[in-house]
C-alpha cells in the first residue's frame, strides 16, 4: 500500500476540515464518500474531486479498495458503523464522542484488536501546536505540579431540529463540548480523576443542555468544567506550583497564530506566549492516522484514552444531579 484510500461515510459539514489533507498528502486519498441518497453522493463527489460516490454506506465499506473510514455521522449511530467498518476490514476515524456509553468504546476497542485495524476518536487539538506547547508548560519547572484546572466550552443552540438535540441521535452538550473539556484536563493531568461530582440541566427532550463537573484527581489535583448550549465561548486556566496559564482559545484547531498568557510564580505581569500553527489540527490527525495505517503502527491517541473520556461523560449524563 502506497497511500491510503479513504471513504467518508456522511456528506456532513466537518468533512470540510479533513478534505484538504486527504487531497494534499502524498500518501493519501479521499476516494470514496457514501450518503443515505445516491444523488446527494454523487454531487458531493463531483464537488470535491472524489473518485467513488455510494448511496449507501455499506455500500462504501464493501468496496474492497477503501484501506479505512471517517465517520462524520451523529453521534447515535457512531457505535453501530464503527464495528460494521471494522467487520470489512477498515481503519477508523471517527468524530467524538466515539460512542456514547463506555460500554460501547470496550465493544469497539475488541472488534478492533480481533480485526487488527486501528480505529481512533478524532480530538483533532491534540494535534494541534498550541495544545502541544500548553502541554510543554505544564509538564515543565515552569508550572511545577498542576493544582487546579478549570475550562469551559460553549456552543449555541437554539434550533430544535439540529441533530445535536435530537435525543438518541445527538450528543447532548457532553457529547458535543463537555467531552472536550473533560480530555483537555485528563490529558493536562496525565491520569484518571480519583471521584467526580456533577449537575446537569436537560430540555423538556431529556437533552443535557449544561452541565458542571468537579474532577478530583488526587488531594490538590483538582478541574472544574462548565460546558452548555445556552451560551458561546471558551476559556481556560491552569494553576500550578510554580506558575499559571491563562487560556483564552484553549481548543484552538486552525491555521494561524494563537497565544496563551504564562505567569510565574510570584510575579503580578503575565508573559505573552505566541504559537504559530502552519497547519491545522484536522489536517495533523489525517497526517498521522494515515501514517498509523500504512506504518502498521498506533495513531498519537488510543482507544484506552477515549475509555477514560466516556467513563465519566456516561455518568454525568446519566447520573448528574439536576440543575
Amino acid at each position: 500500500m502506497k497511500d491510503v484510500h479513504w471513504g467518508i461515510l456522511s456528506t456532513a459539514q466537518i468533512n470540510q476540515a479533513v478534505l484538504p489533507a486527504m487531497a494534499e498528502l502524498e500518501y493519501a486519498t479521499p476516494y470514496a464518500v457514501a450518503s443515505r441518497a445516491q444523488q446527494t453522493a454523487d454531487a458531493y463527489a463531483r464537488k470535491h474531486g472524489i473518485s467513488r460516490a455510494y448511496g449507501s454506506y455499506q455500500a462504501l465499506l464493501d468496496d474492497e479498495q477503501v484501506d479505512a473510514v471517517y465517520i462524520s455521522l451523529p453521534n447515535g449511530l457512531h457505535h453501530e458503523w464503527i464495528l460494521k467498518s471494522l467487520e470489512r476490514g477498515k481503519h477508523v476515524l471517527c468524530e467524538k464522542s466515539i460512542t456514547t456509553s463506555v460500554g460501547q468504546v470496550r465493544e469497539v476497542k475488541a472488534a478492533a484488536e480481533r480485526a487488527g485495524r486501528w480505529v481512533m476518536e478524532g480530538f483533532m487539538y491534540r494535534y494541534h501546536p498550541f495544545f502541544q506547547k500548553i502541554r510543554e508548560y505544564t509538564a515543565s519547572d515552569r508550572i511545577g505540579e498542576i493544582q487546579n484546572i478549570q475550562v469551559s466550552r460553549a456552543a449555541r443552540q437554539d434550533d430544535p431540529s439540529n441533530i445535536r438535540l435530537q435525543p438518541g441521535l445527538g450528543p447532548g452538550c457532553m457529547g458535543d463540548v463537555g467531552c472536550y473539556c473533560l480530555n483537555f484536563c485528563r490529558a493536562l493531568m496525565a491520569g484518571e480523576p480519583s471521584q467526580w461530582q456533577s449537575a446537569v440541566r436537560t430540555n423538556e427532550q431529556g437533552v443535557d443542555m449544561e452541565a458542571l463537573i468537579r474532577l478530583v484527581f488526587a488531594p490538590r489535583q483538582t478541574a472544574q468544567i462548565f460546558c452548555s448550549f445556552t451560551t458561546n465561548g471558551s476559556y481556560a486556566s491552569i494553576i500550578g506550583t510554580r506558575g499559571s496559564l491563562q487560556i483564552p482559545h484553549p481548543f484552538a484547531t486552525t491555521e494561524g497564530t494563537w497565544e496563551f498568557y504564562y505567569t510565574p510564580e510570584g510575579q503580578q505581569t503575565a508573559q505573552r506566549v505566541q504559537v504559530d500553527a502552519p497547519r491545522t489540527g484536522h489536517w495533523l490527525e489525517i497526517e498521522d492516522f494515515s501514517r498509523a495505517v500504512l506504518d502498521g503502527r498506533p495513531p498519537y491517541l488510543s482507544l484506552e484514552d477515549s475509555i477514560g473520556n466516556l467513563t465519566i461523560l456516561e455518568d454525568v449524563v446519566e447520573r448528574g444531579q439536576s440543575l
